[in-house]
């Protein structure tokens, strides 16, 4: 059948504009058809399209009409197919009916101030429910392990303490060096102009001990293996190995989470104690540079400085640190839905919780270790 011109005509609809289309759409006028069903579904809302009319219609003219569909998606402009002609139908018969037959939702309006606050208030609670829960059955799997350490997998638990420890402590060991050095710093800047650089080694083994330590190390922690442990669980959700596990009998929770909670609680606090070592080591370094404090001054100034309290406070920190990020990074993992993108996002999220309860954990341990009423 030989092509004729295409007319278009649209008018308000209740959900936003109804286009008709009369005549051949195909090749000859398929770039310019679809630069004017673009233009009139710019600002519509949502697009019907009548396609009753339609006489002609070759493969050119349905990939103008995917093509519309994805911009009005891309958009967020709804899109659907109210009516088609018989021969409409016959060529729409030809391809996948998802990609063009099924209705886009209508634009969402933009939501006011109060709507996008109780969005969030609700996305929060659902998100502190899913937390709680989380934390219940990773109590429980703790509480099992206790009283059968033979069911847990030690392997897997050495493999992820590798990857949690031994592989962590490079950049651990750089970071709480560089910490030293900075405290240091400060330390002759700020005590220097009351003539009391003799406790700069107080003032970096304290803080080290108490706060800084345990903290640097968590957000290390968190940026790094809590991310991979987010990414790992995510892909294999994605991949639906956890449903094949699942499938199999195995309980992912002992068989995927478990290992690193484990791994991340022994971790923890080893590289805490050799971060502190090293950062002290920065400080001595910088000291020995800039101050007349000698290594053994610095040293007995540092053991009388710290006691055994400060010393089990960074540790017991450092060790409830390691438990809520390894939870909290395998829970965003678990969360995963979708796709790529969807690994992505919650890894992020993994890592941003992470770093937040570890925030709040050290204000509440702080608050409860050194009551201030």
């Amino acid at each position: 059948m030989a092509e004729s011109s295409l007319q278009i005509t649209s008018k308000p609809s209740s959900e936003g504009l109804e286009i008709k289309l009369e005549g051949a759409l195909g090749l000859k006028n398929a770039e310019a058809s679809l630069q004017e069903l673009t233009s009139l579904a710019k600002d519509a809302g949502a697009i019907a399209l009548d396609l009753s009319g339609i006489t002609y219609l070759d493969g050119q003219g349905i990939a103008v009409l995917i093509e519309l569909r994805a911009r009005c998606a891309a958009s967020k402009t709804g899109f659907s197919i109210i009516s088609q002609s018989e021969v409409a139908k016959k060529m729409l018969g030809l391809v996948a009916q998802e990609k063009i037959l099924s209705p886009l939702p209508p634009a969402r309006k933009k939501e006011s101030f109060f709507e996008q606050l109780g969005g969030a208030t609700i996305d929060l609670y659902e998100d502190l429910k899913e937390i709680v829960r989380f934390v219940g059955e990773c109590s429980i799997m703790i509480w099992q392990a206790l009283l059968h350490p033979s069911k847990i997998r030690w392997r897997s638990v050495w493999t992820n303490l590798e990857k949690t420890g031994v592989d962590a402590l490079p950049i651990v060991c750089m970071i709480q060096f560089m910490i030293g050095v900075i405290l240091s710093v400060l330390g002759k800047s700020v005590l220097g102009m009351y003539g009391a650089t003799a406790f700069i080694p107080d003032l970096v083994a304290i803080a080290l001990a108490q706060e800084l330590g345990p903290l640097i190390t968590a957000v290390v922690l968190a940026g790094r293996s809590g991310a991979s442990f987010a990414a790992e669980i995510g892909t294999m959700q994605v991949s639906e190995e956890i449903d094949a596990l699942r499938s199999m009998g195995f309980e992912p929770g002992h068989f995927l989470v478990l290992p690193k909670i484990i791994a991340a609680g022994i971790a923890m606090p080893c590289l805490l104690i050799i971060g502190n070592v090293v950062a002290i080591i920065g400080s001595i370094i910088m000291c020995e540079l800039t101050t007349d404090i000698t290594l053994p001054a610095y040293l007995k100034e540092v053991y009388r400085a710290v006691n055994f309290n400060m010393f089990t406070e960074g540790l017991v920190k450092a060790f409830f640190f390691a438990i809520l990020i390894a939870g909290v990074s395998c829970m965003r993992g678990m969360q995963v839905r979708g796709g790529a993108e969807s690994v992505g996002r919650y890894t992020t999220a993994a890592v941003v919780s992470g770093i937040f309860i570890t925030i709040l954990t050290d204000s509440l341990f702080t608050i409860l270790f050194h009551p201030p009423f």
